[in-house]
Parts: C-alpha cells; sequence; structure tokens
C-alpha cells in the first residue's frame, strides 16, 4: 500500500457573521469532501498543540515525524531551496527589505512592500558591503522580492532572536541571545553582530540616491529565522521505511524536503484548482511508480485566508473540492492510504498570522474502516475515531494503516525506529560458511 497526504495550507479557520457564523470550510459547498468524511475516519489535530499558532515550517517538520528539538531553523531551509549553500561553520538568516521611520529613538515599520524594481534592489543591496569582526564574518547575499540571506561565519550561534516584530504598531526589536543557547558567549557576540548590520544598513540605504527621492525609501533590513546546519539528521526514508516525494510550489519547502530527505518535484504555482489538480495527478504518477509516500501542498486556502475575506475562502475551498472531484482518488484508495488534512487554521478575519484552533483531518484507505462522520469540517470532524490528534500522531497512524507499523515490544532496530522490520534498513545475522 501508498500513502497520499494533501495537506490544504490554513484550511481550519473562526466562524465570520458574514458566513452565518460558519467558518468558511463549514459554509464551503464541498459535496466530494464531505464523501470521503463518510468512507473514512475523521477527527481534529493541533499540529503542534492546542492554542498554539504554528507556522507552515513548524506545523510541516512536526507532520512529517520529526522533533522540533531538532528543527534547525527555516533560514536554513529558505537558503536550500533558494539554491544556496550553508557550511557547517555559518549561520543563516532572512533578511527583507523594508520602510521605516525613525521615532523616539526606535524604528517603526511603515511599509513593508513598496513598488521598487528589481534593478534598484539589487542597487541597494550592493551598497550591504561584507565586513568581519571579533572572528565574526558578515555579509548579506540578495535574492529576489525584496528579499535576502544574511550570513556570518565564525564562532557563531542561531540561538537568537529575530529583529522583526511581524505585528503591526511594534518598533525593530533588538536581537538577543536565546535564554536557552548553549553556547550562550557566541549567542551573544552573534545577536551584537546582527544588531550592528542593522543599524550600519539604516546609515547606508538611508542616504542612498535611489532612497533620497523616494517617499517609502526600502533604507532597512531586518532579519528572522537564524538557522545552522545540523551535525546529523536521520532522513525520512532511514526514519520510516518510506521512500517519499514532496510536491509543492513553495521554495521553503524545497529547502523542508532537503533537510528530510524526500523528493521535491516543484510545479508552478497555479490557480486554487488547477494548482491542486496538477500536484496531485503528479503525486499520483510518482506512487505508480517507484514512490511510497507522496506529500501534496497547496497554498490556495492560507492565501485567501490573508485577503481577510472569509467569502473568499469560502470561494476557494469550493474550487479545490471541484478539483478533488476530477481525481480518481476513491478507486485509489480502496488499496491505498489518503489522507487529507491541514498544518494550521489561518484565520480570515482579525489581525493573527496564524491561529491555534485544530484543523480537520480524514483518513480513508484499506484498512482504515469508516465512523459516523459525515461532513468535512472543523466541528463535525471532532466526533471522529481518530478524535483529537497532534501533529507527531500522523506518521505513525499513516505506517498503521499502511500495515508497515512495528510491534512495540519489538526491537530490531537500535535506534528504535517505529516501522517494522525493512530489508533496507536492518542487517542480518550472516551464517558461516
Amino acid at each position: 500500500m501508498k500513502a497520499l497526504v494533501i495537506l490544504l495550507d490554513g484550511l481550519a479557520d473562526r466562524p465570520a457573521p458574514e458566513l452565518g457564523n460558519k467558518t468558511p470550510l463549514q459554509a464551503a459547498q464541498t459535496s466530494f469532501l464531505n464523501s470521503l468524511a463518510k468512507k473514512g475516519i475523521n477527527g481534529l489535530m493541533f499540529t503542534l498543540s492546542p492554542g498554539l499558532a504554528p507556522s507552515t515550517e513548524l506545523a510541516h517538520f512536526t507532520l512529517l515525524g520529526y522533533d522540533l528539538e531538532d528543527f534547525p531553523g527555516r533560514g536554513l531551509l529558505e537558503a536550500w531551496g533558494e539554491g544556496f549553500e550553508v557550511d557547517q561553520d555559518e549561520v543563516v538568516i532572512r533578511g527583507s527589505f523594508v520602510s521605516v521611520a525613525k521615532e523616539s529613538c526606535q524604528f517603526f515599520i511603515k511599509k513593508r512592500v513598496p513598488t521598487f524594481e528589481e534593478e534598484e534592489l539589487v542597487e541597494l543591496s550592493n551598497a550591504l558591503k561584507p565586513y568581519e569582526k571579533d572572528g565574526i564574518a558578515l555579509k548579506f547575499i540578495y535574492n529576489s522580492q525584496r528579499q535576502g540571506l544574511l550570513y556570518l561565519k565564525g564562532k557563531v550561534s542561531s540561538e537568537i532572536t529575530d529583529s522583526d516584530p511581524f505585528f503591526p504598531n511594534l518598533p525593530v526589536l533588538k536581537v538577543k541571545p536565546l535564554v536557552k543557547a548553549k553556547d550562550s558567549l557566541s549567542a551573544r557576540r552573534t545577536a551584537q553582530m546582527v544588531n550592528e548590520f542593522l543599524t550600519s544598513s539604516y546609515k547606508s540605504l538611508s542616504t542612498h540616491p535611489i532612497n533620497l527621492k523616494r517617499k517609502d525609501p526600502l533604507n532597512f533590513i531586518v532579519t528572522k529565522w537564524a538557522a545552522k546546519v545540523p551535525s546529523s539528521f536521520v532522513k525520512f526514508p532511514d526514519k520510516f521505511g518510506l521512500k517519499g516525494a514532496m510536491i509543492a510550489s513553495s521554495k521553503m519547502l524545497n529547502g523542508l524536503s532537503q533537510l528530510v530527505g524526500l523528493d521535491f518535484f516543484q510545479i508552478k504555482k497555479k490557480p486554487a484548482s488547477a494548482d491542486l489538480y496538477s500536484k496531485i495527478k503528479l503525486a499520483l504518477k510518482k506512487l505508480e511508480k517507484n514512490y511510497d509516500f507522496a506529500f501534496v501542498h497547496t497554498k490556495a486556502p492560507d492565501e485567501a485566508a490573508h485577503l481577510k475575506d472569509p467569502k473568499k475562502k469560502k470561494e476557494v475551498i469550493e474550487e479545490i473540492d471541484k478539483a478533488l472531484a476530477q481525481l480518481p482518488l476513491k478507486r485509489w484508495s480502496q488499496q491505498n492510504l489518503l489522507v487529507i488534512t491541514s498544518d494550521h487554521a489561518t484565520a480570515s478575519r482579525g489581525e493573527l498570522i496564524h491561529s491555534g484552533e485544530p484543523v480537520p483531518i480524514l483518513m480513508v484507505g484499506k484498512m482504515t474502516g469508516a465512523d459516523k462522520v459525515t461532513s468535512f469540517d472543523e466541528f463535525v470532524c471532532a466526533s471522529g475515531l481518530l478524535g483529537h490528534l497532534r501533529g507527531k500522531d500522523l506518521m505513525p497512524l499513516i505506517l498503521n494503516y499502511l500495515d508497515r507499523i512495528n510491534y512495540a515490544g519489538a526491537t530490531p532496530y537500535p535506534d528504535q525506529k517505529i516501522c517494522r522490520p525493512d530489508l533496507n534498513l536492518i542487517e542480518p545475522l550472516k551464517a558461516q560458511k
């Protein structure tokens, strides 16, 4: 049996008055998703834990069966996904151009996406010169769309805070070492170096000829997602005995695939229905060949929610349902395992980026049977057989319904894998000649 996971990013939501106090998923006409829910087992899932608002990268890392303490930082995933290398002794941080105003000796972000030509952004980036201090070398590499990567090399630590406040009406933050930093001295020096870069970049960018003639100058670099290459990491095939593929459009998910050992197949993002249809079609082809596990991601519900328009999100969900209905998923799931879920809730009302509500999950396959759930949404699925799950429960459940779970009392592996003994992962005892 094979497993297909369809991840509808940001699917869950909160009730909206303009939808009759229903969530966009509840209000949407989703006859195909409902028919799948009737054929399988259902539940709700907190990818991290109740109330926490997961980021996409942490939710996906957990759903793929990894512990959060092993997450190396999103900056690494961004760098790898964009084709940049990162050395073992380097820290890489996402840096983004913004427009700030200096008020009461603080920097306030006035505009995140002013209109600038790429040629102008490259020229601004060239004003940010590499330099070295106290054994730490620093450089900024521009990529595209007002974003780049800040590299620090030497005795550096990724255990530092972000300067980007994320939320509105807050000043740019001073970068500090994390309280839990393993090497507090390196973390303190790294934070100090980043703070010096931030203030010096403001001076360089504010006086640049391109910015002097602008009402909203791109005069600051805010930083986030410090990361470092892990010294060791167990890859997905070695952890679960499954050869896996990731089909997505996101560069960050490309980087995540490289980290965990999934083969990445990038499809250029399209409108909601066409985007998902083309990705699932490719996934089914990969599963027909030599893949055991395929993970399909679409950003469409999340992007609709960020517009803060519940009705628009409802329409996108209905488009997705129509796309799913055009694929042979019911027939395929009769001999395999189909999972449909989300990574987090994205509230289409209010100021939160993501929110902490649970996401619905359905599993339909040869071994699942069916519970009494008749529709797929954040409330009805609560009564399903799966109950309330955490993200870390997903991979054990998948292995179970693929008949690939190990017997918990058996110890065939020195590192206690949860997949049943696999000839590619065990070492047989050799008989003497």
